[in-house]
């Protein structure tokens, strides 16, 4: 019994020290600000289960990038970037955040170049949502994911305020589902305005991948891809 207590409490060390390494580690490069240094330090974790979530453009040189490691106990690393410097990043561990990195002057132009061009306001929490998923029919039983449950609410009030919103959402999945519910609208007859016809347009465009589902298979997809498709 003594023996066990003891491999079990070595365990136990062994598996914090390596998750505070980790971490420490993480914090330092973060801290650089550098999107080289994290891309090479994220590359070099893939052996300890570090993946990409996240990759896509948000606007002009700025992206939003999201990476997981799924070893004891677990991060969730954040990053917004403009060009090769990294201008906001945050590590979250078991739901909680425990790091958190600014450069408040380029954040602060950020708000103002997206509002700008999005017409609304954000702040780096409304982005890295990375449990909306565009598709349909997912899963075991093929259920609608639940924004397209609520597009098409929206496409039958004949609501372009709110589908307006969801274009100018942080959220890129939710902004290929305004995309398709505009579609909707205008074959009804509806006609776009100056700044729905701006968004669309760029968003059709924008580099990086989307989150997407499509029956059992759950997966991240070029944005590029869709409208290749025909989607658009």
């Amino acid at each position: 019994m003594k023996t066990k207590l003891i491999t079990s409490a070595l365990f136990l060390f062994v598996i914090n020290t390596f998750a505070q390494t980790f971490a420490d580690s993480l914090k330092t490069i973060l801290k650089k600000n550098d999107v080289a240094g994290a891309k090479i330090f994220m590359e070099k974790s893939k052996h300890k289960n570090v993946r990409a979530l996240l990759n896509r453009q948000i606007l002009n040189e700025y992206f939003e990038m999201s990476f997981e490691s799924r070893e004891t106990p677990g991060y969730l690393i954040c990053i917004i970037s403009n060009g090769d410097k990294i201008i906001y990043s945050k590590l979250v561990s078991a739901r909680k955040k425990i790091f958190e990195n600014e450069d408040s002057a380029a954040v602060k132009q950020f708000y103002k170049a997206y509002s700008a061009f999005f017409g609304t306001k954000v702040k780096t929490g409304n982005f890295f949502a990375d449990t909306v998923r565009y598709g349909k029919g997912c899963g075991f039983v093929g259920a609608d994911p639940p924004e397209r449950k609520k597009m098409k609410i929206l496409i039958a009030e004949k609501n372009h305020k709110e589908l307006s919103k969801w274009l100018q959402s942080a959220v890129t999945e939710k902004q290929l589902y305004a995309i398709e519910g505009f579609k909707e609208l205008e074959k009804g007859g509806y006609v776009l305005s100056s700044l729905q016809k701006k968004l669309i347009d760029f968003i059709k465009t924008k580099k990086g991948n989307y989150q997407d589902c499509n029956g059992c298979i759950y997966s991240s997809t070029a944005i590029s891809d869709l409208f290749k498709k025909g989607t658009d």
